[in-house]
């Protein structure tokens, strides 16, 4: 997992990147949350569900950082993982209610036959 830096890659300068519409900069974020986000979620998430989850989790930090919000640019990872957490709390919420419908469902269901 990456804390403050991952090694090699200097956090403010993907974020200067990102701001600048620079295809690598888009690359190296999809690549960090892949790698740093990607065992988190799936250990949440049905494993087909990770990479949309993934992916609105990319789209919100990258428009975030293009909308000036990230305050701190050393804290991307912090960040992401903090917006991950609520892309699966969101889903699961969705899993609640579907199941919670289903089961309304199924007892009127029943309850008429």
């Amino acid at each position: 997992m990456y804390g403050l830096e991952a090694p090699g890659i200097s956090f403010p300068q993907v974020v200067k990147l990102v701001q600048a519409g620079d295809a690598d900069g888009l690359s190296t974020v999809y690549d960090l949350l892949s790698r740093g986000l990607r065992p988190q979620i799936a250990r949440r998430v049905d494993h087909q569900d990770v990479p949309d989850i993934l992916h609105d989790v990319f789209l919100e930090v990258v428009s975030a950082i293009q909308q000036n919000q990230l305050r701190d640019a050393r804290r991307l990872m912090g960040f992401a993982r903090t917006i991950g957490r609520r892309k699966v709390a969101l889903y699961m919420g969705v899993l609640v209610r579907k199941r919670r419908d289903q089961d309304q469902f199924t007892a009127v269901f029943q309850h008429h036959h």
